[in-house]
């Protein structure tokens, strides 16, 4: 038993585009619904009529019966859905980070602040981009402004300091000196143990 085509509810609208189609798709799209209705033919006989394959005969009606395919618009998620925190949150931690001074940078103690409030760090990423998304509001930059002068001031206190005690500040240097070749003599050191310990493995490949 042949297979009853689909495509009544269009039919009376394919009539009135095969009167009125401007290009020959168009035509063979709405003959594509219309003569299997009206005429009874198959897909075979149809596709023989208009020139084209069964297999497009059968797109072209499924396409046409169904209608103009909606376009789908690009969808716009944003907001934020994997956020630990609410912005407001975030504000109010960012702005206590900038509050408290004496210890570490703003994003170290926002972060120790983050991890208190949520009993789980997060990560430095996301941190440093916390500090970013809220380091623009009004209280912030006026802790920022207060904790400069207050670096300023603690650099012109040790400047005027040394300037007063030129020994104090000669001993400071001369340790600081010290420092430093002590801190290279370690270098070289664990520099001549790495080369040695490449060689090492040279030799046992060999």
């Amino acid at each position: 038993m042949a297979r009853r085509s689909t495509g009544h509810e269009v039919l009376q609208k394919a009539q009135g585009d095969v009167a009125s189609a401007a290009t020959a798709d168009q035509l063979r799209a709405a003959l594509a619904v219309t003569l299997p209705l009206v005429l009874g033919l198959s897909l075979a006989q149809t596709a023989e009529v208009i020139g084209k394959t069964p297999a497009w005969v059968g797109r072209t009606r499924m396409r046409y019966i169904r209608g103009p395919r909606k376009e789908k618009l690009p969808e716009k998620r944003g907001g934020r859905r994997h956020s630990a925190m609410s912005l407001e949150d975030e504000r109010r931690c960012v702005e206590l980070a900038s509050t408290v001074h004496g210890w570490g940078s703003p994003t170290a103690r926002l972060a120790e602040i983050v991890s208190h409030r949520l009993g789980y760090p997060l990560s430095r990423s996301a941190i440093y981009k916390m500090f970013c998304r809220h380091s623009g509001s009004e209280l912030v930059e006026q802790n920022r402004q207060l904790w400069r002068l207050k670096v300023e001031k603690e650099h012109q206190e040790e400047r005027d300091r040394r300037a007063a005690n030129p020994e104090i500040a000669l001993a400071e240097e001369e340790k600081r000196r010290e420092n430093l070749r002590l801190w290279w003599l370690k270098a070289e050191k664990w520099k001549q143990e790495a080369h040695e310990k490449r060689e090492a493995k040279k030799r046992k490949r060999k």
